[in-house]
C-alpha cells in the first residue's frame, strides 16, 4: 500500500476476505505465535470435526466464525490457544479502528435471489473450465487428498468427488450450499462495518469515487 501511494497512484483492493480487507487497511495486534511442530502433527491426526468440537469446548466465540471443514484454519486456532492459554483474540479485540489512509469502502448490495443465481452461474463455470481435472493434476503431482480438502471450498467438494466419496450431482449441491453458507459469513462480516457504502450498481459507485477522490 505504501509503495503504489508513494508513486502518487491510488491502491485498490478489490474482493478478498473481510480480514484480508482489514488487515491491509488497519492496524493489527495479533498475538505473535510461532508454529508448533509436535502440536500440529499431533492435531492434523484428527478430523476437521473432531477438530471443530475441540475449539468450540476452548473459545465458542471463534468456533462460531472459522470455517468448520478448514483443518489448517481449525489448527491454528487451537496452536494460539495452547500458547496463550486464552481465546482466539476476537476481531474487535485485534482491530484497531485506526489507519493510516484516507479511505472508502465500496459494498455491492445484491439482492439474494440474484446473488444465489450468481453462485450457481459462477459453479457451473468454474467446472465447464476445468476445475475438475485441475484438482486431479494437482493430486496426481504429489497433493494429497487431505492437503487438498483444507484448500476450500471447490478443492474440497471436488476432491471428494474424485475420490468416489460423492456422485458429480451431490458434489455440485453440497458445493453450492456451501459457498451459499460461506458468502453469508461473509455478509454477517462486512454489516459490522459501518465504514461501508452499499450501492447496488456500477454508476453509483463511480459517482462516490469520484467524489472521495475529487476531496482526497
Amino acid at each position: 500500500m505504501l509503495r503504489i501511494l508513494a508513486k502518487g497512484k491510488v491502491p485498490i483492493i478489490c474482493g478478498g476476505t473481510g480480514f484480508y480487507i482489514d488487515a491491509a487497511l488497519y492496524e493489527y495486534a495479533l498475538p505473535d505465535i510461532p508454529p508448533n511442530p509436535k502440536l500440529r502433527r499431533a492435531l492434523e491426526k484428527k478430523s476437521a470435526e473432531e477438530l471443530f468440537i475441540k475449539l468450540h469446548a476452548l473459545d465458542s466465540a471463534r468456533a462460531a466464525t472459522i470455517d468448520r471443514h478448514n483443518k489448517r484454519r481449525l489448527v491454528r486456532a487451537l496452536e494460539i490457544i495452547h500458547a496463550t492459554g486464552k481465546p482466539v483474540p476476537s476481531r474487535e479485540e485485534a482491530l484497531k479502528r485506526t489507519s493510516p489512509y484516507d479511505i472508502l469502502k465500496i459494498g455491492i448490495a445484491v439482492p439474494q435471489k440474484k446473488l444465489k443465481a450468481n453462485i450457481n452461474k459462477r459453479l457451473h463455470v468454474r467446472i465447464a473450465q476445468g476445475m475438475v481435472a485441475e484438482v486431479a493434476r494437482l493430486h496426481r503431482s504429489g497433493v494429497s487428498w487431505r492437503r487438498l480438502d483444507g484448500f476450500g471450498l471447490e478443492y474440497r467438494f471436488v476432491s471428494r468427488y474424485l475420490q468416489g466419496l460423492l456422485t458429480k450431482k451431490e458434489m455440485l449441491q453440497e458445493l453450492e450450499t456451501a459457498i451459499r453458507g460461506y458468502s453469508r459469513r461473509q455478509m454477517t462480516w462486512f454489516r459490522k462495518d459501518r465504514g461501508i457504502v452499499w450501492i447496488g450498481n456500477a454508476a453509483s459507485a463511480m459517482k462516490k469515487m469520484r467524489t472521495f477522490l475529487k476531496a482526497a
